[in-house]
């Protein structure tokens, strides 16, 4: 299955819920991925089949957040987006491990105020094909240089 567009999930409620995993487990090809959740409620998203974004991958505001399961995206041909400003955090993102597949990026990397974040292990697929002018990784709880990748410090010590 696929999606051409924009799959977009966004939550907005104010009241208190029970966090929830987003599924998409059929899922195959997409146009983009873009989540904003407002109420913090989401705490996973599996993508389970999902190999290839044509577009871009954007995740921001997730209070809830804790991993994202894309065993087998090989490919985002646009921009991935993780973070953005400090009221976009995503405090409780520890690892990258659910893009361990991941083998290219066509567009930027932004990794930022994922307070959380000391793990980037899951994208070792991904740093011999990235364009490191194009990435921005700050104000996460470990913001790893070049030198740091290229030196396999890939977990804060």
């Amino acid at each position: 299955q696929s999606v051409g567009g924009t799959l977009q999930v966004t939550t907005s409620s104010s009241k208190p819920l029970t966090p929830f995993q987003v599924s998409f487990p059929d899922l195959e090809k997409a146009g983009s991925l873009s989540t904003t959740d407002y109420g913090g409620w989401i705490e996973s998203f599996e993508f389970p089949k999902l190999t290839q974004v044509t577009g871009n991958i954007s995740f921001s505001q997730m209070n809830a957040i804790k991993t994202f399961n894309f065993p087998l995206l090989t490919e985002i041909q646009g921009n991935l987006t993780l973070g953005g400003t400090t009221y976009q955090k995503l405090p409780n993102l520890k690892d990258l491990n659910g893009f361990s597949a991941l083998q290219t990026l066509g567009g930027t990397l932004s990794i930022t105020y994922c307070t959380a974040l000391t793990d980037y292990s899951g994208l070792k697929n991904l740093i011999p094909n990235l364009d490191f002018t194009k990435c921005t990784i700050s104000n996460n709880a470990y913001n790893p240089t070049l030198e740091d990748i290229e030196a396999g410090r890939w977990v804060q010590e």
